[in-house]
């Protein structure tokens, strides 16, 4: 008897799919309950009496799998700034506030601005192009400009570059340690299997521990979308991190070739009487004129520059 209302069953269900929105032997669009009565029509008989071709026996078959495992995963919403879904609550934990569910801080991170740069929408292409646009606008509008008003004296273009440089590399290099240190949070807290919590402030810590649904979900949202992202900002910092230090390097060795000298430090004046290499150095700066030529302070005292005409 059962076994003819399961084969009623899945006939039934044939006939309610509309035949238009058949791809391959299955629909485009099956409602719940077509769902439903597939499920129970392919785990009473694979063939259902001849009537399910093999096709649709396979892709219900998924369909059932996929539901048995529907837990895993929280309700989702679509967004209409983005073509994937994000998670639109988590489940479970109900003593820990929702804000401080690792779900719900999850998806806080990846709404706030320039960590959504890691995500796997991005990848490694986007991340870096981002990061290139960082630095190129760092470097042009604030670095420059800085470097330009350090190094005003002709012939220290290589100086000016390499401190620019440096800015430019710290400030991208701070903003990949930010991003970081955010996913790694974020991950270290879907990975735990408690959930650690304030309940109205700092001092009323509380700990929750996950079920095994909880953990199941936090550890598949992890390995799925975190884990990537982790190592993909951990990837650059270290690459970054490494362009930062030769960039220092040169610009050590640059001003080391070519160094700057305050003409109106005292303790320079008396080691340019010893250091005859300093001292011409100093002249070249000068281009031969009295060093005071070179501020307008010490020009007017010396009764208007004499000489640096």
């Amino acid at each position: 008897m059962a076994m003819q209302l399961s084969k009623s069953l899945c006939v039934l269900s044939l006939i309610i799919i509309p035949e238009g929105n058949v791809i391959s032997g299955f629909t485009a669009n099956p409602t719940t309950q077509q769902n439903s009565l597939l499920a129970k029509c392919i785990k009473s008989k694979p063939n259902c009496g001849g009537v399910v071709k093999k096709d649709l026996w396979l892709q219900a078959k998924r369909n059932s799998e996929e539901n048995d495992f529907a837990f895993l995963s929280p309700p989702r919403e679509k967004s209409s700034s983005s073509s994937s879904s994000r998670f639109s609550a988590s489940f479970g934990s109900e003593a820990v506030p929702e804000n401080q569910r690792p779900t719900n801080e999850y998806q806080e991170l990846i709404r706030s601005p320039l960590f959504d740069w890691a995500t796997d929408e991005t990848g490694d292409k986007g991340l870096g192009m981002r990061l290139l646009i960082t630095y190129a606008a760092f470097f042009g509008i604030i670095c420059w400009p800085i470097a330009g008003a350090t190094f005003v004296m002709d012939g220290y273009g290589l100086q000016k570059f390499t401190a620019a440089n440096v800015g430019s590399l710290a400030v991208i290099f701070a903003l990949l340690v930010r991003l970081y240190t955010g996913w790694g949070y974020i991950g270290a807290r879907l990975k735990s299997k408690d959930i650690e919590y304030e309940e109205t402030g700092w001092y009323d810590g509380a700990v929750e521990e996950k079920t095994k649904t909880e953990l199941a979900r936090d550890l598949m949202l992890y390995r799925k979308d975190v884990a990537p992202a982790e190592n993909r900002v951990k990837s650059f910092t270290a690459g970054v991190g490494a362009l930062l230090l030769v960039s220092c390097l040169a610009m050590n060795f640059s001003m080391k070739a070519k160094p700057i000298f305050n003409e109106y430090d005292p303790a320079l004046l008396q080691q340019l009487r010893a250091d005859d290499f300093a001292a011409d150095v100093a002249a070249t700066q000068s281009g031969s004129r009295p060093t005071y030529c070179g501020n307008r302070y010490y020009t007017a005292v010396a009764n208007g520059g004499q000489g640096c005409d």
